[in-house]
């Protein structure tokens, strides 16, 4: 079984900050390692699909 992991605000606040689209080394994989969760994580928590409250309203801002 695996187990799941949650995003803290600041941890979205700081995957938005780190998160730059085009450059190489700054992508969604990299985010993820550097906080130790699944890209698919760290690509939900950004583009709003998971209703992480912190990047939910920066994406709609």
């Amino acid at each position: 079984m695996t187990r799941r992991h949650a995003l803290t605000d600041d941890q979205v606040r700081a995957a938005r900050a780190a998160y730059k689209p085009g450059v190489r080394g700054a992508g969604y994989e990299s985010v993820a390692r550097q906080l130790g969760v699944a890209v698919s994580t760290v690509r939900d928590a950004l583009t709003g699909r998971t209703a992480y409250p912190a990047a939910v309203s920066e994406v709609r801002q």
